[in-house]
Order: structure tokens, then C-alpha cells, then sequence
């Protein structure tokens, strides 16, 4: 199965990534420098112009506070 950003599986996730960072208390640019990313790899992740490759996404879970586990298990299934 081919899964693109356009996905709804992968958009899934990015208003996961948005929902944890929102919850998390954090703007964009404070996530980016916990990441240690610039801001519009953030926007861009959250925008769906880029995959979120799996280490960022245990960074940003752990930058937000949130083990990465409990985050997929968030997300609904296929």
C-alpha cells in the first residue's frame, strides 16, 4: 500500500503532532528549537509538505511531553 502525505491515515498523524504540541503549550518556533530544527520544518511537517521520519517523531512527543507509545495509540486505525 502506497501511503502518501495525502493519506488519511498520515493526516491522522499530522493533527496528532499539532494536537500534542497545542496541548504541550508550545508555538511552533518553541517546539523547532527544542527539536533543534527551524521553525518551517515544523510548519512544513504540520502542513503535510513533509514525512515525519520516526526519530522526529519521538522527539517531538518527548519534546511535548508525551511518550511516544501513548501518542500512536492516540491515533485512529486504518
Amino acid at each position: 500500500m502506497a501511503v502518501s502525505v495525502h493519506h488519511s491515515r498520515y493526516q491522522a498523524l499530522q493533527a496528532g503532532l499539532v494536537a500534542l504540541r497545542r496541548a504541550a503549550g508550545l508555538s511552533q518556533v518553541q517546539l523547532a528549537e527544542r527539536l533543534g530544527v527551524g521553525q518551517s520544518y515544523v510548519s512544513k511537517i504540520e502542513r503535510g509538505e513533509a514525512y515525519v521520519d520516526v526519530l522526529v517523531f519521538v522527539d517531538w512527543c518527548q519534546a511535548c511531553g508525551v511518550k511516544a507509545g501513548r501518542a500512536l495509540d492516540q491515533l485512529p486505525v486504518a
